[in-house]
């Protein structure tokens, strides 16, 4: 009797060890097989959230935001199971390395040659089952390299096409730290405005040279050279670039710490030739030293010889004046002459001027003699050609821009003089809308053989650009279309309508 009670007994132990027994067996397939499963799932998925954003940052260095902030997860963050063993998180390492970047090129016949630092971003998550692998952004692209990777592959690139190039120049002090989540804060401290220059070289270093030097040649073909880590491309004929500028931090600032410096003030026309009585306009731009104009800057302008001409300022002639630029980094400035003879005005900016730059210069003033006789000269106009070139917009974002058409006019005259060519000879070059209203006023200089050429780029106002292949920056912009231009010599005149090439 007491022998089968002891066996009663015995009953539920054994059934209660048997089913501890599986459930630990049971747990432990989990832990072995199904929860490295689960982590190589959960990994997959945050390594596709890195970069997805890591993409974002190639795309808001172009917009037009003034500041952004996108967040990095470079590391992950494994589920939890009770009864089981698992890590919390794994973490990621961020740096930010310093790269040279240097620019020349020619734009507004001036040549240019600036160097930068920008910088790569390097993140290097820490996974328990995935391969090592580096995500870099640097010179508006994506790259990713890793152990199992034969090149570097790239996801993203928006800095390089064959007509432009927008290239961001990301400013920061070199930086490392280890952790699961990371925000980077961008500010602006250049908007990158696009001008179309020609005999450009960029040289720039990178960790990646023979992946650049592969997709730079698919683009231009030749013009690429390696050497070291450094990559260098030329590029002779003219393409439109465009370089914006911003500083990264890893916490927030409040706003971009940068102060303005001057490259270059631009003068066009750099020679103004004038009968007594005339007046013209000349365009004085200001540009940073990534080549953006620089709005809301004082120029202050003189005239060293007062009895040849002077400026129209506040409706009333003066030998001095004051003037601000506007959004697109332009101040207009009327020029009026008085009588024969030769001068020179000085423009400057009291913002200080970079390294090797310069926030001064000087507009040339020729007045002639006007000429008595109408039968004196011969003006023939060989052509007066007009062609869509590009487009232009001012304004801080797509609900506040104002967008032109931005045409090239070419306008080619020969002088005569009872049968002679002159030379040296000033000619006037006056530009109408259809109703015949006056819009704007140039000069040009006959050469040896008689002739004045006049090419200059003007923005016309537009609800929709025409042309959206480049975005150039006009020496003018208006509001209607010149239907026909005016040229005079001396008392001489002809006049044709301009002809609008498709």
């Amino acid at each position: 009797m007491k022998s089968k009670m002891n066996k009663r007994a015995v009953s539920p132990v054994v059934g209660m060890v048997l089913v501890l027994a599986i459930i630990a067996g049971v747990m432990s397939i989990i832990q072995t097989q199904y929860i490295p499963r689960w982590d190589y799932q959960k990994e997959a998925q945050s390594y596709n959230t890195l970069l997805s954003e890591m993409k974002e940052i190639p795309a808001m260095l172009t917009t037009s935001q003034s500041s952004t902030a996108v967040k990095i997860d470079a590391g992950t963050s494994y589920p939890q199971y009770p009864f089981l063993v698992n890590l919390k998180s794994s973490y990621g390492v961020i740096k930010i390395v310093p790269e040279n970047v240097s620019v020349s090129y020619t734009v507004f016949g001036k040549k240019v040659k600036e160097n930068y630092t920008s910088s790569a971003i390097i993140v290097r998550p820490y996974y328990l089952y995935l391969p090592q692998v580096n995500v870099t952004y640097e010179h508006g692209a994506v790259i990713v390299y890793g152990k199992n990777y034969a090149k570097p592959v790239v996801l993203s690139q928006v800095a390089f096409s064959k007509d432009s190039i927008s290239l961001p120049v990301v400013e920061s002090n070199n930086f490392s730290a280890a952790a699961r989540t990371f925000v980077l804060h961008f500010y602006l401290i250049s908007r990158g405005e696009g001008n179309q220059v020609s005999n450009l070289t960029i040289t720039f270093q990178t960790k990646y040279p023979k992946l650049w030097s592969d997709i730079l040649s698919r683009i231009y073909g030749s013009g690429v050279s390696v050497s070291g880590d450094t990559v260098t491309l030329h590029i002779s004929g003219p393409v439109t670039l465009s370089i914006s500028a911003w500083n990264t931090y890893a916490q927030p600032v409040g706003t971009a710490v940068s102060r303005r410096y001057v490259s270059a003030v631009i003068a066009v026309p750099e020679k103004v030739f004038l009968n007594p009585g005339q007046r013209s306009e000349v365009n004085v731009q200001l540009l940073d030293r990534y080549g953006n104009p620089i709005t809301n800057a004082s120029v202050e302008v003189t005239v060293d010889n007062a009895s040849v001409c002077k400026l129209f300022v506040n409706n009333s002639l003066s030998d001095r004046g004051r003037f601000t630029t506007s959004i697109d980094g332009v101040a207009n400035i009327f020029v009026e002459a008085l009588n024969a003879g030769k001068t020179q005005i000085k423009i400057t900016t009291p913002v200080p001027a970079i390294s090797g730059g310069r926030n001064t210069t000087v507009v040339t003033v020729n007045v002639t003699k006007l000429q008595t006789s109408p039968e004196s000269y011969t003006i023939d106009i060989v052509h007066a050609n007009a062609s869509l070139s590009g487009y232009y917009y001012v304004g801080r974002c797509c609900c506040w821009r104002s967008y032109y058409d931005v045409y090239t006019y070419d306008i080619l005259v020969k002088l005569m003089l009872n049968g002679k060519e002159q030379s040296n000879t000033p000619v006037n070059f006056y530009f109408v809308d259809s109703n015949g209203n006056y819009l704007f006023m140039d000069t040009s200089f006959t050469n040896s053989t008689g002739y004045a050429r006049l090419i200059t780029t003007v923005g016309v106002s537009t609800e929709q650009p025409s042309n959206t292949a480049y975005y150039i920056t006009p020496q003018r912009l208006l509001s209607e279309k010149p239907y026909k231009v005016i040229v005079t010599a001396g008392a001489a005149t002809n006049s044709t309508l301009i002809n609008y090439i498709s």
